[in-house]
């Protein structure tokens, strides 16, 4: 019995072989009627020798063909001869369908799509899905749901790349634009993520800006959560569950390594390893590096120095203006210039016998100055051997110090100050004392002196 179907879908379904289908290789695509795909090659291209071009139905005909799901009938039956050069096949437009050829034409229309296609732009895969009213964001090329919503799996040969999922947006709407948006709306299972990215080697997840938008600026990867309240572990927890050598939870590298602000502080990159920075507040510190459990550990380890207020392995340290008239040696000590007034850093002079009780110091490091992005940073010079009037300086409180001494000096030597400000042994009778001798000279006749100037 024959099912005698009119009209278009007579038309669409006439195309069907019993005996087989796509047996004529793809062809780009063309024009078409309203409400179906976008013109995607400059002219169209005949698929049949019996649908022209300008056919009422050659674009939904045509999309059948690109998509291999059907092939027509071979050229040179009886009333369809071939006509060279192309020897197209025939669709046969008009032609009735039976129940067995509507069936298989369901059937090829539901089943997966598999083989190989090489199509040109936008046809690039062998399922096209393309939604042309772009009016708005809930009106999507493809929608899937089931257990996984999505699953693709890629593989490649040869010299080509491979994307498990290759993402774009071109824009065009006025409001904010996203290449992947990925939400999770689950509140009952065991552990939620908006998006799980793993790989064997390489980068789990890799993002790249190359300019900033309006009213944002230019970022690999931003991460914002809306709790207010313990986020277990904040916007951004990155976590290595591989303890070992070479395993960090953060690696960064930039003109900043990392710039983090706490409690809406105003920390800028300033070509440090790290920028931090807080508001100020009682409880609000820039780091706060907690006592780690033992006395054998350490809150913060490391021997580079700190900017300000000094501290180093062996001595602390604070910076200070240098206010003498002729220039002076590193290792030399200084006093409390009589001058100072309240604000910036304190002024120091060369002491001597007289001013022994203002002593608060031994020159240590001359220190210059430089611009990074905006601010003016000071640095230590290591090179230089003396400090000149208004140059900035660190001087050594506490801790050890190089010092220059004479031959009289030993292990265990106190030191004072002459009436030159020469540094010298003290007697026995002497009080004023600002240090101990620490270490034999070397060949220059330094040694190691620790001094205590609180």
């Amino acid at each position: 019995m024959k099912n005698k179907v009119f009209g278009v879908v007579t038309l669409l379904l006439a195309c069907l072989l019993v005996s087989g289908y796509g047996n004529v290789a793809a062809q780009g695509g063309g024009g078409k009627p309203a409400g179906s795909h976008p013109v995607s090659q400059p002219q169209d291209t005949q698929d049949f020798q019996d649908v022209p071009t300008t056919y009422l139905f050659y674009g939904v005909i045509h999309d059948l063909f690109v998509d291999s799901v059907i092939g027509g009938y071979p050229c040179g039956g009886p009333g369809e001869p071939c006509v060279p050069p192309a020897n197209l096949p025939y669709f046969r437009p008009s032609a009735n369908v039976t129940r067995a050829q509507n069936a298989k034409f369901t059937d090829l229309g539901r089943r997966k799509v598999t083989g190989v296609y090489t199509g040109t732009n936008p046809y690039y895969g062998i399922f096209t899905a393309l939604n042309t009213n772009i009016t708005s964001e809930n009106n999507a090329g493809i929608y899937a749901q089931g257990g996984t919503g999505i699953w693709a799996d890629a593989y490649t040969s040869g010299a080509t790349r491979g994307f498990g999922a290759f993402i774009r947006n071109f824009g065009g709407g006025t409001l904010d634009q996203y290449g992947l948006y990925v939400g999770n709306q689950d509140t009952s299972g065991a552990a939620g993520y908006g998006g799980y990215f793993y790989t064997v080697r390489g980068w789990g997840l890799y993002g790249g800006s190359t300019s900033p938008a309006t009213g944002m600026g230019s970022y690999g990867v931003v991460g914002v959560t809306n709790f207010n309240g313990d986020a277990a572990g904040g916007v951004f927890t990155a976590t290595d569950m591989t303890v070992g050598n070479g395993n960090s939870g953060i690696y960064a590298t930039g003109w900043s390594g990392a710039v983090l602000n706490g409690a809406n502080g105003t920390a800028f990159p300033g070509g440090d390893g790290l920028d931090v920075g807080a508001n100020g507040l009682p409880d609000n510190y820039a780091i706060d590096a907690q006592q780690p459990a033992g006395d054998t550990y350490y809150s913060l380890y490391g021997v580079a120095h700190i900017h300000g207020t000094n501290i180093s392995g062996a001595d602390y340290e604070s910076e200070v203006v240098y206010d003498g008239a002729a220039p002076l040696a590193i290792g030399s000590v200084v006093a409390l210039d009589p001058n100072n007034q309240m604000g910036g850093a304190l002024g120091v002079v060369k002491a001597d016998a007289s001013t022994a009780d203002t002593a608060i110091g031994v020159i240590s490091y001359r220190l210059d100055t430089m611009k990074e992005g905006k601010h003016d940073k000071t640095y230590i010079d290591a090179a230089a051997s003396s400090v000149s009037k208004s140059d900035r300086a660190y001087i050594t409180i506490l801790g050890r110090v190089k010092m220059k001494l004479g031959d009289s000096a030993k292990v265990g030597s106190r030191l004072t100050l002459d009436a030159n400000g020469t540094v010298a042994v003290a007697g026995k009778d002497t009080l004023a004392s600002f240090g101990k001798v620490a270490s034999q000279p070397d060949k220059d006749g330094y040694a190691y002196v620790l001094v205590n100037f609180k």
